[in-house]
């Protein structure tokens, strides 16, 4: 292991059909501490996701500040790579041909236990947020293994048109965030990029989980704006500035529904520390700079439990 900073920076080895690198954080005296799973999208690493490549943008490694002032564990594990050489998560598309077909919900929850026998993690506290073809993983998870997951936050993602997996009904508190100018993830759904399967609209998504859930009381709608004195910025197609946070609940048993619909926002994270480059936003599509995308799902994981 090496040290950043206050932050441990551990390289693991899990096998389950292969090795798999993965980084994890684990806080030095907190007992029974919450588990945050962090994947990352198509193409990616867990390098990538937590900015230890050089050069590139990293909206995800706030987790790393958030998880040592918070004190949970964090496992940013890398997917396994595909027949078009790209790293990734056979997350149930089944009209895609660039995912990896290996047994990835194996091993995600080979992941859950060794993280509990090793370092004590709270199995009652567990939370999985995906990126892209990360978040369609996480949506995956909690039809295959929700008595295992305490809540999910699909980012950039939705549902598979088309799904492999058995639709399960055990409620499962749901996040998503997407934008409505996702050029790769169509809002209103369609088909995901060049060829890469059918995806539910994000509206489908959230009424889904609102029957699955019982999540039929609105509990609010705020709208964010930018305050002049911090972000003088005028909305524009380049810096789109306004999101629409929309709460459900079931009043009996504290299930929630969260979407975050990130107005005129591309197919990238929500951050306000972590800009992309004007030539990455080309192929994405504009950055919402309006908000730190893991602070507020950390406010929905934070005081969840099964």
């Amino acid at each position: 292991s090496t040290s950043s900073g206050k932050l441990q920076r551990t390289l693991s080895f899990l096998t389950v059909e292969g090795t798999r690198n993965n980084h994890v954080y684990v806080p030095a005296e907190k007992k029974n501490p919450a588990l945050v799973i962090l994947l990352h999208g198509n193409g990616g690493s867990a390098d990538q996701l937590l900015g230890f490549e050089k050069n590139l943008a990293a909206p995800s490694k706030r987790w790393l500040q958030i998880a040592e002032r918070e004190q949970f564990i964090l496992v940013v594990p890398d997917g396994s790579i595909a027949k078009n050489g790209a790293r990734g998560w056979n997350d149930c598309r089944r009209n895609a041909v660039i995912t990896p077909l290996t047994n990835d919900v194996a091993f995600i929850g080979a992941l859950i236990a060794t993280m509990s026998d090793r370092y004590g993690a709270d199995t009652k506290r567990v939370f999985v947020c995906g990126i892209s073809n990360g978040g369609l993983m996480a949506n995956r998870l909690v039809q295959e293994m929700p008595e295992r997951i305490t809540a999910f936050a699909s980012i950039i993602a939705a549902m598979p048109a088309m799904s492999e997996c058995v639709n399960s009904d055990v409620p499962v508190s749901a996040l998503f965030m997407n934008g409505t100018a996702d050029p790769i993830m169509p809002y209103k759904g369609g088909e995901i990029g060049d060829k890469r399967g059918l995806a539910l609209s994000t509206d489908s998504c959230i009424n889904y989980w609102r029957a699955r859930n019982g999540a039929f009381n609105h509990v609010n709608t705020v709208t964010l704006i930018p305050e002049i004195s911090l972000q003088p910025l005028k909305p524009t197609k380049q810096n789109p500035q306004r999101v629409d946070a929309m709460l459900y609940q079931n009043s009996s048993s504290g299930y929630e529904v969260m979407l975050y619909r990130v107005i005129g926002g591309g197919h990238n994270e929500p951050s306000v520390c972590c800009p992309y480059r004007k030539a990455f936003l080309r192929f994405t599509g504009p950055q919402n700079r309006l908000m730190e995308y893991a602070d507020v799902v950390w406010e929905f994981f934070e005081k969840k439990r099964r």
